[in-house]
């Protein structure tokens, strides 16, 4: 099965589905945070990413991903890793 069970369904930092965090600390930067639904999972990260943020180009945040600018749950990611029901993907958007 695709769907790798988690306990903790709680919101990523106190944020829900696509919310967008001004305390990213890196001037000018936003603070992405998602969970990820069970409909995605076994996707690839930026493939997740790109559903979950709309606002942004995939190949956008490809760069952010490359320049170790992602987290799933709290661990540096990369463009190609799965992600599963329940974890929390965190994206520091740059500004420009």
């Amino acid at each position: 099965s695709l769907v790798k069970r988690r306990a903790d369904y709680s919101p990523c930092a106190a944020a829900s589905a696509g919310a967008h965090r001004t305390d990213a600390g890196i001037p000018g930067a936003t603070a992405l945070d998602a969970r990820v639904p069970a409909e995605m999972a076994g996707l690839r990260l930026d493939q997740a990413a790109a559903r979950l943020f709309p606002a942004y180009s995939r190949s956008r945040l490809q760069d952010w991903i490359k320049q170790q600018l992602a987290t799933v749950d709290g661990r540096p990611a990369r463009a190609r890793d799965p992600v599963w029901e329940g974890e929390c993907i965190r994206i520091v958007a740059l500004a420009g």
